[in-house]
């Protein structure tokens, strides 16, 4: 009987998790993780940490805003501290909380990491009006710049270019109020095209060092081994990026056949020699 006690929280009466029991803990953790909130969100704390009213004040409503949305206590427990620790620096380079600039409290969100929850922590700051909220377009903006930065460096200048362009194309259009501007959906099939092309080209070709190594008869394997409805949309998104690669002299020849994609599957598989 005593050994399950010993297993068990003498203060809420739940089971001890595994790593309390390792660590020789007095309580559990989901005890300890609300004990840690309480004193962080407590005046005693409070009025220690920060040395301005306003400061104050916008912890003091973090620690209500996560309350409100049922935040669970582990997530509290981690994130208070770090939220704290920027509050307390933006006490001393700010006079109130609405001389906070954007480009500095993002800066702070990316040095904290993971553990200050951003998402959340984000989303009391567009509500303290400290941020914007980021509209749909810009998430797919930085979606689309996230995912380029993870190409191969042989592969990802051309792309950039690329996108670049076609963005710098749809601004334009929106300024002259075009009736179909280059929609972001668009765009993001484009990089899911050329993504899949890269992946293909360094799994099957690993040797290759860039674009100019890339032959027709590289392009036309990789699309045989799409299937037949999708080839010719694929081959016309090759066909525009190579071009203007090509344009802005980031290439030296455009790898594509002017064959049709629909009469790829007339010709016999292309084998791609272990030699190239």
């Amino acid at each position: 009987m005593s050994e399950m006690k010993q297993h068990c929280c003498p203060e809420c009466g739940g089971d001890f998790w595994p790593s309390d029991v390792r660590d020789g803990r007095k309580s559990c953790s989901p005890c300890q993780q609300k004990k840690r909130t309480a004193y962080y969100l407590s005046d005693t704390y409070m009025n220690t940490a920060f040395s301005t009213t306003w400061g104050k004040e916008l912890f003091k409503r973090l620690g209500v805003f996560l309350e409100e949305h049922e935040i669970r206590m582990g997530t509290r427990a981690y994130m208070l501290p770090k939220a704290a620790a920027i509050f307390q620096e933006a006490e001393q380079c700010f006079k109130g909380q609405d001389w906070i600039e954007r480009e500095w409290i993002e800066e702070r969100i990316k040095k904290m990491g993971v553990t200050l929850f951003p998402t959340f922590f984000r989303a009391f700051l567009v509500r303290e009006q400290i941020l914007v909220e980021t509209s749909k377009d810009e998430k797919t903006l930085q979606s689309i710049q996230a995912r380029l930065a993870k190409i191969p460096q042989h592969y990802r200048r051309a792309m950039e270019v690329y996108f670049n362009e076609r963005l710098a194309v749809r601004e334009r259009q929106i300024k002259l109020t075009a009736k179909r501007p280059i929609a972001l959906s668009t765009l993001l099939s484009d990089l899911d095209t050329l993504s899949r092309l890269v992946r293909w080209l360094a799994e099957e070709l690993p040797d290759l060092t860039g674009w100019d190594m890339v032959q027709e008869e590289h392009i036309h394997a990789f699309l045989l081994t799409l299937a037949p409805k999708t080839r010719e949309l694929l081959r016309k998104d090759l066909s525009l990026f190579f071009r203007l690669a090509r344009k802005r002299r980031l290439i030296t020849h455009v790898p594509l056949m002017d064959l049709p994609a629909r009469d790829l599957g007339t010709q016999e598989l292309f084998t791609i020699p272990k030699s190239w």
